[in-house]
């Protein structure tokens, strides 16, 4: 006759077996992801020094999982073609963003709110 404290022990031993399950799935999972990216045509990326200010000294750039860190030193580097495009992307958000406060800090005179178009 099985009592409570055995079936907890059962259901604890269960619950540590699916976990480690699921880590070693998850870890082979990382590594095929890793495989593929590996595997993407490469394209040059750099950042001048002048994005340190915005995105870090070093820019971690993270697709499910699996990241590529680039410094923002003005050299070349060859990344995976998903990670270039999502750099990018994080580069021409800061640009827009420094265009519209540039834009936003040039307004000279206004006779009403919302005269000039921004």
């Amino acid at each position: 006759m099985s009592t409570k404290k055995d079936k907890k022990e059962y259901a604890d031993a269960k619950v540590k077996s699916d976990q480690a399950v699921k880590a070693r799935t998850s870890k082979s999972r990382l590594s095929v992801l890793a495989r593929e990216y590996a595997q993407e045509p490469k394209k040059p990326v750099s950042l001048a020094p002048f994005y340190a200010a915005y995105l870090g000294k070093v820019v971690r750039v993270s697709l499910n999982g699996i990241s590529v860190f680039i410094p923002c030193n003005g050299r070349t580097y060859e990344v995976p073609e998903s990670f270039a495009a999502e750099l990018k992307g994080r580069v021409y958000r800061v640009n827009q963003s420094l265009n519209k406060q540039k834009k936003a800090s040039d307004i000279k005179f206004e006779r009403y709110a919302g005269e000039l178009k921004l």
